[in-house]
């Protein structure tokens, strides 16, 4: 790149000197772009090279957060959930740009990052009919079986990365590395060609059916429908079936020599390999997207409570909590749900923590309680609609934020009793007086009433009074009464803002209800 930008400088013409320049400049970006990515690698292996392999949690969310040492999980999700979302032009849920960050960790450190990302797309594609695929789902043994092959990849995967780093013989690393790939195919590969070819209507026998067929009859059946071909490359029937025999192949320098009764023939170890690692890159992506569309058509059951990828799904929360800059000293299970106990807090609510926890809730958790015992004693009861509302009226107008957050206090306990206050009402009472006077803003009305509504439970006369003095004087205005509204706001607008109360035990309900 130097002797193109001294070319340049000794051009004869202004437009070759430019075009040299430019040359050089290409050359500039290329290195730097494969410098960030050596980079990122060494992040990544750095991050699951210091954790035990079994530990996928550990090893999964490391890898985030030294890939993005300034953001949370939840800024993580967002920002790669919003790019997919464009990408793909598809909706993509919650907790699906987080799981998309860590396989395509997992990609960029072992596998072919690009080539992961075109599966995804294309085989996004595939799913058109939401009503279809919840048939799909309702079949026997369906979502069951999707759940054992899940962890099957992960478990697979990270004993590869065991295999490769253990001090065995060529021959019993190979031996490995294929019996892996035969578990590979069978556990996790055949229940996702089973589903793929019903997504995609290359097959109608039920899936219950199609999970008994002969494991190489269903690649066969992938292979010869195009869209099913490209996304699951590194399925190679001649391995699979050399593994199920034990004397199907052999090590003879740096060739693997198969002899079946299907296939004669060489392969090297690296094309071997290559094909492991593509075969997971193929799972992995066909998993995320099949993962995400069941999500989107509100199918549960294909995230497990016992484990997800092999792990301990309170592992798994621990972790996540972990991440978010929380400190877990203990964790359980109770028969409503999930509780953990914590030293520390990055931020200062649980309430941001319970709410991570909570955007995807699992069949069989319906609370979730963390207890900070360095907090003011109390008991704090939040409902997850009343939660979900405030959250989402966040990217909304101040006003439809003000009546969520009314909502909320009023839907939440503190101690068995409503944790909505007289304070409460005159604060936001006085916010929409403001917006309703001063701009018109016709939403503030909506605020007032349900003020009105809520100042009996809290025996608060003067907030009734104002508020139907407020919207009387936007509707006909008069001079005393405006000025008797003014004093009041002059009062009441130096309260303190309305939020939930930051106490020791703080437990999101309801998780099983409709948001």
């Amino acid at each position: 790149m130097a002797d193109l930008y001294l070319a340049a400088l000794r051009a004869d013409l202004p437009s070759e000197a430019q075009a040299l320049g430019k040359r050089a400049q290409a050359e500039i970006d290329e290195a730097s772009q494969l410098l960030n990515d050596a980079v990122y690698n060494e992040k990544i292996v750095d991050a699951l090279g210091t954790t035990d392999p079994k530990d996928f949690a550990n090893a999964a969310f490391g890898a985030l957060a030294a890939l993005y040492p300034d953001r949370n999980l939840f800024e993580i999700d967002a920002v790669r959930k919003a790019q997919l979302t464009h990408d793909l032009g598809r909706e993509v849920t919650s907790g699906q740009g987080a799981a998309y960050e860590i396989s395509l960790a997992l990609a960029q450190s072992t596998l072919d990052p690009r080539r992961f990302e075109a599966v995804i797309a294309e085989a996004s594609r595939l799913f058109t009919s939401p009503s279809r695929l919840r048939e799909i789902a309702n079949e026997p043994g369906a979502l069951p079986t999707l759940l054992r092959a899940r962890n099957a990849i992960v478990e697979s995967s990270m004993a590869f990365a065991a295999t490769l780093t253990t001090a065995f013989t060529d021959e019993a690393r190979l031996t490995r590395t294929i019996n892996l790939y035969r578990e590979l195919f069978e556990c996790s590969g055949v229940p996702l060609f089973a589903w793929y070819l019903r997504v995609a209507g290359a097959k109608s026998a039920p899936l219950a059916k199609l999970f008994k067929e002969d494991s190489t009859a269903l690649l066969a059946a992938v292979n010869r429908n195009p869209d099913l071909a490209s996304i699951f490359v590194g399925a190679d029937k001649n391995i699979r079936t050399a593994a199920s025999h034990g004397f199907g192949y052999e090590l003879v320098g740096n060739d693997v020599v198969f002899n079946t009764r299907s296939f004669e023939g060489t392969m090297t170890v690296e094309v071997v390999i290559d094909l492991l690692l593509a075969l997971v890159e193929s799972l992995l992506a066909a998993f995320w997207v099949l993962d995400n569309e069941l999500t989107v058509a509100g199918i549960e059951g294909h995230v497990s409570l016992d484990n997800t990828a092999g792990t301990p799904i309170l592992t798994v929360a621990e972790e996540f909590l972990r991440l978010l800059g929380a400190s877990v000293a203990s964790s359980g299970l109770t028969p409503a749900g999930w509780e953990f106990e914590v030293s520390d807090l990055a931020e200062s609510s649980p309430h941001f923590y319970i709410e991570g926890l909570a955007g995807n809730p699992l069949e069989g958790i319906n609370e979730i309680t963390i207890t900070c015992q360095h907090l003011v004693s109390g008991e704090l009861r939040i409902p997850r609609n009343a939660s979900a509302q405030f959250r989402d009226a966040r990217n909304s107008s101040p006003m439809a934020l003000v009546e969520a957050n009314l909502i909320l206090l009023s839907a939440s306990t503190i101690n068995g009793r409503s944790a909505v206050s007289a304070k409460h009402l005159r604060r936001s009472a006085c916010v929409a007086a403001l917006a309703l006077l001063s701009n018109d803003d016709l939403e503030a009305i909506r605020v007032l009433r349900r003020c009105v509504a809520l100042a009996h439970t809290v025996e608060a006369a003067d907030v009734r009074e104002f508020a139907e003095s407020s919207i009387s004087e936007w509707r006909s205005p008069e001079s005393d009464r405006r000025k008797r509204l003014t004093e009041t706001m002059m009062s009441w607008t130096e309260l303190p803002a309305p939020t939930l109360p930051t106490v020791r035990t703080t437990t999101m309900t309801e998780l099983q209800g409709h948001v």
